[in-house]
Protein backbone atom coordinates (compact mmCIF):
# COMPACT_ATOMS: atom_id res chain seq x y z
CA UNK A 1 0.00 0.00 0.00
CA UNK A 2 1.40 3.42 -0.98
CA UNK A 3 0.07 5.18 2.14
CA UNK A 4 1.43 2.66 4.60
CA UNK A 5 4.42 4.21 6.37
CA UNK A 6 3.93 7.67 4.86
CA UNK A 7 4.18 10.65 7.18
CA UNK A 8 1.24 13.03 7.46
CA UNK A 9 1.46 16.08 9.74
CA UNK A 10 4.33 14.51 11.60
CA UNK A 11 2.53 11.20 12.16
CA UNK A 12 3.18 7.94 10.26
CA UNK A 13 0.18 6.39 8.56
CA UNK A 14 -0.69 2.72 8.72
CA UNK A 15 -3.08 0.81 6.50
CA UNK A 16 -4.89 -2.39 7.39
CA UNK A 17 -6.98 -4.68 5.28
CA UNK A 18 -10.70 -4.33 5.96
CA UNK A 19 -12.66 -7.35 7.09
CA UNK A 20 -14.61 -8.84 4.23
CA UNK A 21 -18.37 -8.35 4.43
CA UNK A 22 -20.41 -11.44 5.07
CA UNK A 23 -22.23 -12.63 1.99
CA UNK A 24 -25.97 -12.35 2.78
CA UNK A 25 -26.71 -15.20 0.38
CA UNK A 26 -23.97 -17.53 1.63
CA UNK A 27 -26.29 -19.28 4.09
CA UNK A 28 -28.91 -19.77 1.43
CA UNK A 29 -26.33 -21.20 -0.97
CA UNK A 30 -25.08 -23.64 1.66
CA UNK A 31 -28.65 -24.79 2.32
CA UNK A 32 -29.22 -25.26 -1.41
CA UNK A 33 -25.97 -27.25 -1.71
CA UNK A 34 -27.14 -29.56 1.11
CA UNK A 35 -30.60 -29.81 -0.37
CA UNK A 36 -32.18 -27.85 2.46
CA UNK A 37 -34.63 -25.19 1.34
CA UNK A 38 -35.25 -22.20 3.61
CA UNK A 39 -38.68 -21.88 5.24
CA UNK A 40 -41.19 -20.05 3.10
CA UNK A 41 -43.48 -17.21 4.24
CA UNK A 42 -46.26 -19.63 5.19
CA UNK A 43 -43.99 -21.56 7.52
CA UNK A 44 -42.72 -18.35 9.11
CA UNK A 45 -46.29 -17.18 9.78
CA UNK A 46 -47.19 -20.58 11.21
CA UNK A 47 -44.24 -20.42 13.61
CA UNK A 48 -45.58 -17.15 15.03
CA UNK A 49 -49.35 -17.76 15.00
CA UNK A 50 -49.37 -21.50 15.79
CA UNK A 51 -45.96 -22.27 17.33
CA UNK A 52 -46.92 -25.88 18.08
CA UNK A 53 -48.01 -26.76 14.54
CA UNK A 54 -45.15 -29.25 14.16
CA UNK A 55 -45.74 -30.89 17.57
CA UNK A 56 -47.99 -33.99 17.74
CA UNK A 57 -51.38 -33.13 19.17
CA UNK A 58 -51.10 -35.59 22.05
CA UNK A 59 -47.90 -33.86 23.12
CA UNK A 60 -49.64 -30.48 22.85
CA UNK A 61 -52.36 -31.69 25.23
CA UNK A 62 -49.77 -33.02 27.64
CA UNK A 63 -47.98 -29.66 27.75
CA UNK A 64 -51.21 -27.79 28.42
CA UNK A 65 -52.29 -30.32 31.03
CA UNK A 66 -49.05 -29.77 32.93
CA UNK A 67 -49.52 -26.00 32.68
CA UNK A 68 -53.01 -26.23 34.20
CA UNK A 69 -51.92 -28.65 36.91
CA UNK A 70 -49.19 -26.27 38.03
CA UNK A 71 -51.85 -23.59 38.57
CA UNK A 72 -54.18 -25.98 40.38
CA UNK A 73 -51.45 -27.16 42.72
CA UNK A 74 -51.38 -23.64 44.15
CA UNK A 75 -55.11 -23.92 44.87
CA UNK A 76 -55.01 -27.09 46.97
CA UNK A 77 -55.32 -29.40 43.95
CA UNK A 78 -59.09 -29.66 43.32
CA UNK A 79 -60.57 -32.52 41.35
CA UNK A 80 -59.18 -32.25 37.84
CA UNK A 81 -60.59 -33.76 34.69
CA UNK A 82 -58.53 -34.62 31.60
CA UNK A 83 -57.96 -32.02 28.93
CA UNK A 84 -60.79 -31.86 26.42
CA UNK A 85 -60.67 -30.68 22.84
CA UNK A 86 -63.50 -28.43 21.71
CA UNK A 87 -63.27 -26.63 18.35
CA UNK A 88 -64.33 -23.01 18.40
CA UNK A 89 -67.82 -22.34 17.07
CA UNK A 90 -68.91 -18.82 16.10
CA UNK A 91 -72.03 -17.35 17.68
CA UNK A 92 -72.53 -19.59 20.69
CA UNK A 93 -75.56 -17.50 21.64
CA UNK A 94 -77.38 -18.75 18.55
CA UNK A 95 -77.04 -22.46 19.39
CA UNK A 96 -79.95 -24.17 21.08
CA UNK A 97 -77.53 -26.33 23.09
CA UNK A 98 -76.27 -23.16 24.78
CA UNK A 99 -79.62 -21.42 25.24
CA UNK A 100 -81.71 -24.36 26.43
CA UNK A 101 -80.37 -24.30 30.04
CA UNK A 102 -81.48 -20.66 30.33
CA UNK A 103 -85.09 -21.81 30.18
CA UNK A 104 -84.65 -23.80 33.40
CA UNK A 105 -83.52 -20.94 35.63
CA UNK A 106 -85.56 -18.15 37.12
CA UNK A 107 -83.49 -15.26 35.85
CA UNK A 108 -80.27 -14.53 33.95
CA UNK A 109 -78.36 -11.24 34.14
CA UNK A 110 -75.47 -10.63 31.74
CA UNK A 111 -72.81 -7.90 31.68
CA UNK A 112 -70.79 -7.18 28.54
CA UNK A 113 -68.53 -4.31 27.49
CA UNK A 114 -69.22 -4.53 23.74
CA UNK A 115 -72.47 -2.86 22.68
CA UNK A 116 -72.64 -5.01 19.52
CA UNK A 117 -72.41 -8.20 21.57
CA UNK A 118 -75.21 -7.01 23.88
CA UNK A 119 -77.44 -6.26 20.91
CA UNK A 120 -76.72 -9.70 19.42
CA UNK A 121 -77.54 -11.35 22.76
CA UNK A 122 -80.88 -9.53 22.96
CA UNK A 123 -81.75 -10.57 19.41
CA UNK A 124 -80.86 -14.19 20.20
CA UNK A 125 -83.03 -14.07 23.33
CA UNK A 126 -86.01 -12.81 21.30
CA UNK A 127 -85.46 -15.39 18.56
CA UNK A 128 -85.44 -18.17 21.17
CA UNK A 129 -88.42 -16.73 23.12
CA UNK A 130 -86.43 -16.17 26.32
CA UNK A 131 -88.08 -13.64 28.60
CA UNK A 132 -86.05 -14.27 31.75
CA UNK A 133 -82.78 -12.73 30.55
CA UNK A 134 -81.45 -9.19 30.70
CA UNK A 135 -78.19 -7.74 29.46
CA UNK A 136 -76.26 -4.67 30.58
CA UNK A 137 -73.57 -2.90 28.59
CA UNK A 138 -70.64 -1.44 30.50
CA UNK A 139 -67.57 -2.24 32.54
CA UNK A 140 -67.98 -5.10 34.98
CA UNK A 141 -66.27 -3.22 37.81
CA UNK A 142 -68.90 -0.47 37.49
CA UNK A 143 -72.01 -2.64 37.09
CA UNK A 144 -71.45 -5.87 39.03
CA UNK A 145 -71.29 -4.39 42.59
CA UNK A 146 -74.64 -2.63 42.11
CA UNK A 147 -76.25 -5.70 40.50
CA UNK A 148 -75.08 -7.97 43.30
CA UNK A 149 -76.50 -5.59 45.91
CA UNK A 150 -79.80 -5.38 44.06
CA UNK A 151 -80.10 -9.18 43.97
CA UNK A 152 -78.98 -9.70 47.56
CA UNK A 153 -82.25 -11.44 48.52
CA UNK A 154 -81.87 -14.15 45.85
CA UNK A 155 -79.62 -17.18 45.66
CA UNK A 156 -77.17 -16.62 42.81
CA UNK A 157 -74.73 -18.65 40.73
CA UNK A 158 -72.02 -16.50 39.16
CA UNK A 159 -70.35 -17.28 35.83
CA UNK A 160 -67.26 -15.13 35.26
CA UNK A 161 -65.60 -15.08 31.85
CA UNK A 162 -63.09 -12.20 31.99
CA UNK A 163 -60.47 -11.08 29.46
CA UNK A 164 -57.04 -12.67 29.38
CA UNK A 165 -55.71 -10.39 32.13
CA UNK A 166 -58.41 -11.48 34.61
CA UNK A 167 -61.14 -9.68 36.55
CA UNK A 168 -60.95 -6.24 38.07
CA UNK A 169 -60.43 -6.45 41.84
CA UNK A 170 -63.71 -4.57 42.45
CA UNK A 171 -65.65 -7.39 40.82
CA UNK A 172 -63.85 -10.10 42.79
CA UNK A 173 -64.38 -8.31 46.11
CA UNK A 174 -68.06 -7.63 45.35
CA UNK A 175 -68.70 -11.30 44.56
CA UNK A 176 -66.75 -12.36 47.61
CA UNK A 177 -68.89 -10.11 49.87
CA UNK A 178 -72.14 -11.39 48.36
CA UNK A 179 -72.95 -14.33 50.65
CA UNK A 180 -75.93 -15.24 48.46
CA UNK A 181 -73.47 -16.32 45.74
CA UNK A 182 -72.82 -19.88 46.86
CA UNK A 183 -71.31 -21.25 43.63
CA UNK A 184 -69.06 -19.59 41.06
CA UNK A 185 -67.78 -20.79 37.70
CA UNK A 186 -64.63 -19.00 36.52
CA UNK A 187 -63.70 -19.32 32.84
CA UNK A 188 -60.05 -18.38 32.40
CA UNK A 189 -58.17 -18.15 29.11
CA UNK A 190 -54.90 -17.49 30.98
CA UNK A 191 -54.88 -19.29 34.35
CA UNK A 192 -51.50 -17.89 35.37
CA UNK A 193 -52.65 -14.31 34.82
CA UNK A 194 -55.87 -14.99 36.79
CA UNK A 195 -54.03 -16.45 39.80
CA UNK A 196 -54.53 -13.19 41.71
CA UNK A 197 -58.32 -13.55 41.28
CA UNK A 198 -58.20 -17.15 42.49
CA UNK A 199 -56.24 -16.16 45.59
CA UNK A 200 -58.67 -13.34 46.47
CA UNK A 201 -61.61 -15.71 46.15
CA UNK A 202 -60.07 -18.33 48.43
CA UNK A 203 -57.97 -16.39 50.93
CA UNK A 204 -58.94 -15.90 54.56
CA UNK A 205 -61.04 -12.81 55.37
CA UNK A 206 -59.15 -9.59 56.05
CA UNK A 207 -59.74 -5.85 56.20
CA UNK A 208 -59.64 -5.76 52.40
CA UNK A 209 -61.35 -9.06 51.56
CA UNK A 210 -64.72 -9.59 53.25
CA UNK A 211 -67.05 -12.56 53.22
CA UNK A 212 -66.77 -16.32 53.52
CA UNK A 213 -64.02 -17.65 51.26
CA UNK A 214 -64.58 -19.93 48.29
CA UNK A 215 -62.78 -23.18 47.60
CA UNK A 216 -62.08 -24.84 44.24
CA UNK A 217 -63.90 -28.15 43.88
CA UNK A 218 -63.52 -29.02 40.20
CA UNK A 219 -61.52 -27.95 37.17
CA UNK A 220 -61.77 -28.77 33.47
CA UNK A 221 -59.33 -27.64 30.77
CA UNK A 222 -60.57 -27.16 27.20
CA UNK A 223 -58.26 -26.78 24.22
CA UNK A 224 -59.93 -24.07 22.13
CA UNK A 225 -56.68 -23.10 20.41
CA UNK A 226 -54.93 -26.18 19.00
CA UNK A 227 -51.29 -25.74 17.89
CA UNK A 228 -50.89 -22.73 20.22
CA UNK A 229 -49.76 -22.32 23.83
CA UNK A 230 -53.19 -21.05 24.97
CA UNK A 231 -55.68 -23.15 26.89
CA UNK A 232 -59.06 -22.40 28.51
CA UNK A 233 -59.67 -23.63 32.06
CA UNK A 234 -62.99 -23.74 33.89
CA UNK A 235 -62.85 -23.83 37.69
CA UNK A 236 -65.91 -24.38 39.88
CA UNK A 237 -65.73 -22.65 43.26
CA UNK A 238 -68.06 -23.21 46.21
CA UNK A 239 -68.36 -21.41 49.53
CA UNK A 240 -66.50 -22.94 52.43
CA UNK A 241 -68.94 -24.59 54.81
CA UNK A 242 -67.88 -24.17 58.43
CA UNK A 243 -68.86 -26.81 61.01
CA UNK A 244 -71.75 -26.03 63.36
CA UNK A 245 -72.65 -23.02 61.25
CA UNK A 246 -69.62 -21.03 62.41
CA UNK A 247 -68.96 -17.96 60.31
CA UNK A 248 -65.78 -17.09 58.50
CA UNK A 249 -64.94 -14.32 60.93
CA UNK A 250 -65.61 -16.28 64.07
CA UNK A 251 -62.48 -17.60 65.76
CA UNK A 252 -62.14 -21.35 65.72
CA UNK A 253 -62.04 -23.09 69.08
CA UNK A 254 -58.70 -24.49 70.06
CA UNK A 255 -58.32 -28.21 69.52
CA UNK A 256 -55.86 -28.43 72.45
CA UNK A 257 -57.69 -29.17 75.68
CA UNK A 258 -56.30 -28.28 79.10
CA UNK A 259 -55.68 -31.45 81.14
CA UNK A 260 -57.83 -31.72 84.29
CA UNK A 261 -56.20 -30.74 87.57
CA UNK A 262 -55.33 -33.53 90.02
CA UNK A 263 -57.93 -34.22 92.74
CA UNK A 264 -57.63 -31.90 95.70
CA UNK A 265 -55.49 -29.40 93.82
CA UNK A 266 -57.07 -26.02 93.24
CA UNK A 267 -56.19 -24.26 89.99
CA UNK A 268 -53.95 -21.22 90.51
CA UNK A 269 -56.53 -18.79 89.17
CA UNK A 270 -59.13 -20.11 91.62
CA UNK A 271 -56.98 -19.69 94.73
CA UNK A 272 -57.86 -16.80 97.06
CA UNK A 273 -55.15 -15.19 99.15
CA UNK A 274 -56.08 -14.87 102.86
CA UNK A 275 -56.72 -11.36 104.10
CA UNK A 276 -53.94 -9.87 106.14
Amino acid sequence: CVLHGAVWKGRPLSARLARPKADPLARKRRQEDRGELPAGPAACVADVVTPLWAVPYEEQLERKRQECEQVLQKLASPEYQPLLHCPRTPGLGAHQSFLSPLQKVKRVVGVELSQEAVEDARVNALDNELSNVEFHCGRAEELVPALVSRLASQQLVAILDPPRAGLHSKVVLAVRRAENVRRLLYVSCNPRAAMGNFVDLCRAPSNRVKGTPFRPVKAVAVDLFPQTLHCEMLILFERVEYPNGAGALEPQKSLVQTPPAPPGDTPPEARVSPAS
